[in-house]
């Protein structure tokens, strides 16, 4: 009986869930009230209007079950077979089920010392956060640079140092990722006729020759039109002509930039700049990909590569790369089937994004192998703005001789083999080979080494040589001039880095080991930045080599030159240091947070210079940029504010690294013996 009611209960249960849902009429769902659910409902009996049944809405989609998952990953597992093989490996006799890992690239095993080498470049900034570098020349700088700044801050318990600087940090200031931030509503005020038509050809003598990615002849109509009125060209034209004025202000100087638009340098940077980034958001560029969008963004990096963090250029290029890409940058244009005009300015376009990318890469101490690697897009070719356009339809032959594209070609090559070395060759390892530092004390793997790489810089050479002898010529213009500066600056840095350390004329006298050799090498290479720099400023084109300038070089050269005071190595440092205060006139700037430390670290390293030769029984004069140093450093000390520099926050905007070395260098490395106070700026 108990058991017949229960049957009955469960199937009355079983009808009333089966009944459909009531769901409220359509009026009372526009009305937002809530219905009794009765046909018709109380509220439209009220209303005297009609009650109509709503329409339910469409039915929840079903959950995959584990049987449907499990379907789906069987099928795709089938689809990756199908496009990569598994590869057999052998089965090692301890566990049939291991798989050891991939042999490492070089040619050897790496002893404890490079196991200890690698796990060395996942490093910890001050501020917590993590960095990575696969560079181990930029690990080994950054360990100079924790010398110095502990140096400095032992000095600055003993005596009060300077306060904080009224002005923040450039990098804390200028948006990188987010273009929109400090966007305002701000109406433009675009340059007036003159100005316009001057900032077009300080571009077209100056910027175009090095990056080569517009089309001057489609683009003058436009520059003309905005010349007039802004308004009168598209959205995406205007923030196109914003970037080349920011690109135009870039080149000039402090004083032609002055003359010419009656504001500094930077007052014009950042309108120009703000300009473009508001044209971007109204074009609303992250959704609509166009040439012109990607055409943009190169200048507008190319304007904050000196006013962003290099780790920040790195980052922000990254999202170009993926933006070409997502516009099929990276396939050829005549493997897509368009026109020759199209194609050859896409080669151009992603020629120029690859060259940016790698340099961001390399100056933020990664490799250029991070780039996306499935791309076929041939080079540009060797032809003038002349020899194409839109309406083009027959494929355009390139010319013989030489052409506008002279600087771009070759730094294709040149960043081409980068790209290629960093591919194939175990760089952090292999890097440290080459300054001298035995990791498997076997002579015949560091020689295997630098054959490897001589063999790789000899093609580099045969390929330069061959082009610069069909395509430059001597009187070709400024931009060939340009292009033989870059390929002789390239080629020399190579030999010198290709030399071993026992081959070396200083070994025994002033080399013994490779952190004596990565001296040698810092200081050769600001003496090449020195050199690039007066011969590229002589064709019109100092711009490009300010944006060449690495701050951490002069701040690795500088705390080298402290533990080094005496020598012709440090005498060729202190010629270099000199030098590179007489380029960049903003070293002598404290108000910004780099350039006070590096003040510090200068004027610290010359008075252990001076201590030193006064030992010897000799004496130096104080050259004219270390008193302006002193100088500039005692009138930021005399306006100081309240609170202490935040040396940690000094340290964070100048290097992206922590203090997570030690293990590997040694604390050796990181204890400078105690040394003069920089509060005397060597001017005593």
């Amino acid at each position: 009986m108990d058991t017949q009611a229960t049957a009955d209960g469960l199937g009355n249960l079983i009808q009333v869930l089966k009944q459909p849902r009531v769901l409220s009429c359509a009026q009372c769902q526009k009305r937002k009230v809530k219905c009794d659910r009765c046909s018709p409902c109380s509220n439209c009996v009220k209303a005297e209007v009609l009650c109509t049944p709503s329409t339910p809405g469409p039915a929840r989609k079903r959950r995959a079950t584990k049987q449907d998952l499990l379907e789906r990953v069987e099928r795709c597992e089938a689809l990756l077979k199908g496009y990569a093989p598994v590869v057999d490996r052998p089965q090692t006799p301890s566990s049939s089920n291991h798989v050891p890992d991939d042999p490492p690239v070089a040619s050897f095993e790496p002893s404890s010392s490079a196991q200890e080498l690698n796990a060395s470049y996942i490093t910890t900034r001050n501020d917590g956060s993590v960095r990575f570098t696969d560079s181990f020349g930029t690990l080994v700088m950054h360990e100079e640079l924790v010398a110095i700044q502990n140096s400095i801050k032992s000095d600055d318990s003993a005596d009060e140092g300077p306060r904080e600087s009224a002005y923040e940090s450039p990098y804390k200031t200028l948006p990188v990722t987010e273009f929109e931030t400090s966007a305002s509503d701000t109406p433009d005020t675009q340059p007036g006729p003159v100005e316009a038509m001057n900032l077009w050809e300080h571009f077209l003598e100056r910027v175009n020759p090095l990056t080569k990615i517009v089309h001057v002849p489609t683009l003058e109509p436009y520059v003309m039109r905005a010349a007039v009125g802004m308004h009168l060209v598209p959205i995406e034209y205007q923030a196109l002509l914003y970037s080349i004025y920011a690109m135009a202000v870039i080149s000039m100087s402090e004083q032609e930039c002055f003359d010419l638009l009656g504001h500094s340098r930077d007052t014009m940077l950042r309108h120009y700049g703000g300009s473009t980034k508001r044209a971007l958001m109204k074009y609303n560029h992250r959704e609509n990909y166009t040439m012109i969008t990607l055409q943009t963004l190169i200048l507008y990096l190319l304007t904050l590569e000196d006013r962003i963090h290099r780790h920040a250029s790195w980052v922000t290029s990254g999202i170009v790369v993926r933006m070409a890409y997502s516009m099929g940058y990276h396939r050829d244009g005549e493997c897509l089937g368009l026109g020759p005009f199209e194609t050859e300015m896409r080669r151009r376009i992603w020629c120029q994004i690859i060259i940016q990318d790698a340099k961001n890469a390399l100056l933020s101490g990664l490799s250029a192998a991070m780039l996306p690697m499935q791309w076929d897009t041939k080079p540009p070719l060797n032809i003038n703005d002349a020899d194409m356009s839109p309406s083009s339809d027959s494929p355009i032959a390139p010319r013989e001789g030489p052409t506008e594209m002279a600087y771009v070609l070759v730094a294709r090559l040149i960043y081409a083999y980068k790209i290629d070395c960093d591919n194939h060759i175990d760089t952090p390892i292999n890097e440290a080979i080459l300054l001298g530092m035995s990791l498997t004390n076997d002579e015949n793997t560091d020689r295997a080494v630098f054959g490897k790489f001589r063999e790789q810089s000899e093609e580099l050479r045969r390929a330069l040589e061959s082009y610069t002898a069909k395509y430059i010529g001597d009187g070709a213009g400024k931009v060939h001039v340009a292009a033989t500066i870059l390929k002789t600056t390239i080629l020399e840095k190579l030999d010198d880095a290709l030399s071993p350390i026992k081959e070396q004329e200083e070994w025994g006298i002033e080399i013994f080991n490779w952190k004596d050799n990565l001296f040698k090498m810092i200081m050769l290479s600001m003496e090449y930045q020195c050199n690039a720099h007066d011969k590229m400023a002589a064709v019109g084109f100092e711009w490009y080599m300010r944006l060449q300038f690495y701050p951490d070089m002069l701040a690795s050269l500088t705390s080298q030159l402290y533990r080094r005071p005496m020598g012709s190595l440090s005498d060729r440092g202190w010629r270099a240091v000199e030098r590179l205060h007489g380029h960049y006139p903003e070293l002598f700037d404290m108000s910004q947070r780099q350039q006070l430390m590096q003040a510090q670290f200068t004027l610290k390293a010359w008075e252990a210079r001076k201590i030193a030769v006064a030992q010897r029984g000799g004496s130096l004069e104080t050259p004219a940029y270390i008193v302006q140093l002193g100088q500039a450093l005692s009138e930021m000390e005399a306006h100081k504010a309240e609170k202490p520099i935040d040396w940690n926050a000094l340290w964070t905007d100048l290097q992206p690294f922590g203090d997570r070395l030690n293990s590997f260098m040694g604390e050796e490395f990181v204890q400078m013996s105690d040394g003069p106070s920089a509060r005397g700026h060597g001017l005593v």
